[in-house]
């Protein structure tokens, strides 16, 4: 667990170090926080997380195909993750490079993401330790490429280029067929779903979750991303905390300081929230929301700056106590917790 002590613990230590500076240090922060985690990707051993030995038998099994075959192979999907795979061999570069590649690839874009919109870099952090999906990144490789190129694409949603767009995503899908989900976040993002909206959209999401396998299993009847079975998961307490985080984005707020990210990003909220409400029956279809709790942390930390004048100090009680709150669930998750993506404790690959 020391080296997930040191990923939270250096962070809060350069923030302690500015506050007796008089100086605002969260973007050092959020560069080494992330320069860390892609330090702890690259080094780590197979063990930690459940996929990792698969890949690696995939990425040696790869190494051996001749183009031929290459090719053939690639023709199932994803290919651009095969290709991947081959041309990091053909660079001479062993599995353990092959991480170092795809952390970059993965968490690069975020740490710019974050860099440049984040109004508190430790909430952010500890959001993203806990509520955005950081096991993943241990596990998923293709997903966590996936998640890198949409984020990366992000930027073309704010500018509307919305052909631009499309093309980060169907390259994104190339490497994880989930990723084509992610293209309704254009039109998300930029509707105009204001608070009187809200009172409509508010009954439609609990009609959803009263009933969620019925309309989960008319939407698996179109699809093959995912199998059908239908099962008890217990994943209630994302959905909580996100309806939580929602309730706050509405009550704080002044209407008048609201602008399109803002509102952009409320809207991911109210998406993520409806996907949440299928996680209960379904395991893998969280995997579907992965993409979009990446903009939480952002979300909620930008909430204090546009708070009506009257809130200030209540609203900087809620972010504290939200600080203290994830950053202990973190390390009691990792202690406690059910560790489905077997990331804890940290082996490094020497060991």
């Amino acid at each position: 667990m020391v080296p997930y002590y040191l990923l939270l613990f250096i962070p809060f230590l350069i923030y302690i170090i500015g506050v007796f500076k008089g100086k605002k240090l969260d973007k050092v922060i959020i560069i080494i926080f992330f320069s860390l985690l892609i330090i702890l990707l690259s080094v780590r051993n197979i063990k930690v997380g459940i996929d990792l030995k698969n890949y690696k038998y995939l990425f040696e099994s790869i190494s051996k195909f001749n183009f031929d075959y290459l090719v053939s192979y690639s023709k199932k999907g994803e290919f651009l993750y095969v290709y991947l795979n081959k041309i990091v061999f053909l660079l001479g570069l062993n599995f353990q490079w092959f991480l170092f590649i795809v952390a970059i690839i993965s968490i690069m874009p975020i740490m710019l993401y974050y860099y440049k919109k984040s109004d508190n870099a430790i909430l952010t952090i500890v959001l993203f330790l806990t509520v955005a999906p950081f096991t993943m990144f241990f596990s998923g490789l293709r997903q966590s490429i996936a998640m890198g190129l949409f984020i990366f694409s992000y930027r073309y949603v704010e500018d509307k280029k919305i052909v631009k767009f499309i093309i980060c995503i169907v390259i994104a899908s190339f490497f994880h067929k989930s990723a084509l989900f992610c293209l309704v976040l254009y039109p998300l993002y930029h509707s105009n779903i204001s608070k009187k909206w809200l009172y409509a959209v508010l009954p439609v999401m609990v009609i959803i979750f009263i009933f969620n396998k019925q309309i989960f299993s008319a939407i698996l009847s179109f699809t093959t991303l995912y199998d059908g079975k239908i099962e008890s998961t217990g994943a209630y307490s994302m959905l909580i905390v996100l309806i939580l985080f929602l309730v706050y984005c509405l009550s704080f707020p002044d209407k008048n300081k609201i602008d399109d990210e803002i509102n952009g990003l409320r809207n991911i909220l109210l998406l993520s929230i409806i996907i949440q409400s299928f996680a209960p029956i379904h395991f893998t279809v969280m995997r579907l929301n992965y993409y979009y709790l990446l903009f939480i942390p952002i979300l909620i930390t930008k909430v204090k700056a546009i708070s009506k004048s009257e809130n200030i100090v209540i609203n900087n009680f809620i972010q504290f106590a939200m600080i203290c709150f994830f950053a202990f669930y973190f390390y009691y998750n990792g202690y406690y917790g059910k560790d489905a993506l077997s990331i804890f404790p940290y082996v490094p690959f020497w060991r």
